[in-house]
């Protein structure tokens, strides 16, 4: 009986769990010190040096707003993209496909979801075409040439390195 290999384990998925709590509070806590500075700005300001401190409370804001604003898109959306990949290759309905795999070069992004990269698999059918998320990419790779790929939505969820002769 062939043993599956997931992409992503329990823990990769946990890992991804903390990254997002991670982010968020990271996210939370810089925007909140933030707020702390420019209050303490504001309630430190007098005639003498008002227009400085209104000048470092927008400085504060533009620049931690920014970096949250950062921090959402590129870290925890992605996170969060890529951890609803992960329950979606885990409960979805897989298929086995058999032959020598090439990972190609062929990156691209679905909007608002994952970065992958296209996966060709020849056999005696013929060659087809699937994808895998990027960041397992070099994990795949480093299985070999010769799989069985378990495939969910034409996404890559799995492999075993014994393949059946038929």
């Amino acid at each position: 009986m062939n043993k599956m290999t997931p992409l992503y384990s329990p823990e990769d998925c946990s890992r991804l769990d903390r990254k997002i709590q991670a982010t968020r509070a990271v996210c939370c806590c810089l925007a909140a010190a933030a707020l702390i500075a420019c209050v303490t700005l504001c309630v430190l300001t007098s005639s003498a040096n008002a227009g400085r401190n209104e000048l470092a409370c927008v400085a504060i804001w533009v620049l931690a707003g920014w970096v949250v604003l950062y921090l959402r898109r590129f870290t925890l959306k992605e996170a969060r993209d890529e951890r609803q990949h992960a329950e979606m290759l885990h409960s979805g309905d897989k298929e086995t496909v058999r032959g020598r795999v090439t990972v190609t070069k062929e990156r691209m992004r679905i909007v608002n979801s994952i970065r992958f990269t296209l996966v060709s698999v020849e056999n005696e059918q013929g060659t087809r075409r699937l994808r895998v998320c990027s960041s397992r990419e070099k994990k795949l790779r480093a299985a070999g040439e010769t799989l069985t790929l378990y495939v969910v939505n034409g996404y890559v969820a799995g492999y075993d390195c014994k393949v059946k002769s038929e």
